[in-house]
């Protein structure tokens, strides 16, 4: 009964979230894959694809080392009877999410890339913490009790089994760093971002994949140097943000850097970008490093509604 008034709830939030976002998309009548799935005979293949790449990513020697633990803590309170409620609801969200996603066309179309999971990859690292939670705190119930009839390795056991996640943590991530953030970050974009930098221009166009790392990177750069300038991104998903870039087009024209060369699979191309932008691109005017330039303008009914 403890566990299964958390899961009915947790069905019926899955419900009303899948309900709201089905009722969005059509209102909206928009061209996004939210709730559209493979077919049924490709769902295992596209499941097993996200399950590959997502242990690749995770499953290193500390991630091997850590879930092993986490197992054996769970082994050990489920025989004692006190495992945590809250470990097989949160579970059961994150397995919800990935069986659901890991199924979605948009997923299978961008390679079953971990990213889309991540939420079931936090599911998991949050029971892993409650269990290790739940292992201390049962095992300092068991001493004060001094009556469980456990021979008396047990106890130093026990509290060596609870302190090796965060020995293997520590000796695999090493100390809190407040800087290691930054520093992870700033070695995420690509080296394209000094390029569009240091060439004084404020868009950048190109595949999906390529321009937002670089745009991202370029507006860091430029912050941390102080400057007002911003580097605004004319590509897939820049509709949203269309009332604040286009304003920046002084006359309605601008020079556009473009990533011409890019090895991801989706690429979109100019005359893409430009018709779903409603924008115009003209001919190439040059090249700045790997950057190609290109004059870019609002078109004509644009101007006129300015």
């Amino acid at each position: 009964a403890r566990t299964a008034i958390p899961l009915g709830l947790l069905v019926f939030c899955f419900a009303i979230v899948m309900l709201a976002t089905k009722l969005f998309v059509t209102i909206e009548n928009g061209e996004r894959l939210t709730l559209a799935f493979v077919a049924p005979a490709d769902y295992p293949a596209s499941i097993a694809k996200v399950v590959r790449k997502t242990c690749a990513m995770i499953v290193t020697p500390v991630g091997a080392l850590v879930i092993a633990e986490a197992t054996i803590m769970a082994a050990w309170l489920e025989g004692r009877g006190q495992r945590p409620t809250a470990v097989t609801v949160v579970a059961a969200a994150g397995l919800a999410f990935f069986l659901i996603v890991g199924g979605m066309r948009w997923v299978a179309m961008n390679g079953g890339h971990p990213r889309y999971v991540l939420p079931a990859i936090v599911a998991a690292s949050a029971c892993i913490g409650i269990l290790l939670t739940a292992a201390v705190s049962e095992s300092v119930r068991a001493a004060d009790d001094g009556t469980c009839g456990e021979p008396a390795w047990i106890v130093p056991a026990r509290w060596a089994a609870a302190a090796t996640i965060p020995v293997i943590l520590l000796l695999g991530y090493g100390w809190p760093d407040a800087g290691a953030p930054r520093r992870a970050i700033t070695g995420l974009g690509s080296p394209l971002a000094e390029q569009v930098v240091e060439s004084g221009v404020e868009f950048v166009t190109g595949d999906y994949w390529s321009l937002w790392p670089v745009v991202f990177k370029a507006n860091l750069m430029l912050h941390d140097r102080g400057e007002t300038r911003r580097v605004w991104g004319l590509g897939l998903r820049a509709r949203d943000t269309r009332h604040r870039w286009a304003d920046r087009l002084r006359d309605g024209t601008a020079t556009v850097a473009h990533i011409a060369h890019t090895q991801r699979p989706y690429r979109h191309d100019l005359e893409w970008i430009g018709r779903h932008l409603d924008i115009e691109i003209g001919a190439h005017e040059g090249s700045v490093g790997d950057l190609e330039m290109h004059r870019v303008r609002l078109r004509e009914e644009r101007i006129a509604r300015r």
